[in-house]
């Protein structure tokens, strides 16, 4: 067997961790990302939580962009945007098109 694909959850909330219990054998969940500082101290889930300056370096980790709050959304898909465009041998995917195996 291979070995398993670093995945990034963007951002840490209840989404995060469904899709988390979703993840096949092809993606390891290395952290989260988030915005806030609180989860960022504590952790979740037994995994670390990043500032979104983990996308720029961890280029070469998938990110895997779950719903988050309406408000949010927009600059979601902006993270996304620029981490795929510096990076095109990393993936991001938003929730919707993700499928895991």
């Amino acid at each position: 067997m291979s070995a398993r694909r670093p995945l990034l959850i963007f951002p840490c909330n209840g989404n995060g961790l469904e899709a988390l219990d979703c993840l096949g054998d092809e993606y390891e969940c290395v952290g989260f990302v988030d915005d806030t500082p609180e989860k960022q101290r504590a952790g979740a889930y037994g995994l670390r939580v990043l500032p979104r300056s983990a996308l720029n370096e961890m280029r070469e980790t998938a990110v895997l962009a779950v719903p988050g709050g309406p408000a949010s959304y927009q600059a979601r898909r902006s993270v996304i945007a620029a981490h795929t465009s510096r990076n095109s041998r990393s993936s991001a995917a938003t929730c919707s098109s993700w499928r895991a195996r």
